[in-house]
């Protein structure tokens, strides 16, 4: 099960509306925001952010290293989303090496 978290509901309203409920259905929940984030770790559980999404997309071969590629750089260079760049670079790296593509 994965509930999806909204970035700017206030603290209280993620806690009450989804958080809680997910601690009684050990559920997997989606959010890209590290204090939520680092909250829900806190709470014992699962978490993915976008980023994780989408290498769990290309590892069960949903997805190809092309496309892989192609969504961490429109991530990158997209300002509505607030997902460091150099991570992107570092998780590619991580999964096929330096070789930039």
């Amino acid at each position: 099960m994965a509930l999806n978290v909204v970035s700017n509901a206030g603290p209280l309203m993620v806690f009450s509306k989804l958080i809680a409920p997910a601690l009684s259905k050990n559920a997997l929940l989606l959010m890209d925001e590290e204090r939520g984030r680092n909250y829900t770790r806190q709470k014992n559980l699962q978490v993915r952010g976008s980023l994780g999404i989408l290498i769990e997309a290309y590892a069960r071969k949903l997805i190809s290293e092309d496309q892989l590629r192609l969504y961490f750089q429109q991530i990158s260079e997209r300002k509505d989303i607030w997902i460091n760049p150099d991570l992107c670079v570092r998780l590619l790296e991580e999964i096929f090496g330096s070789d930039p593509g």
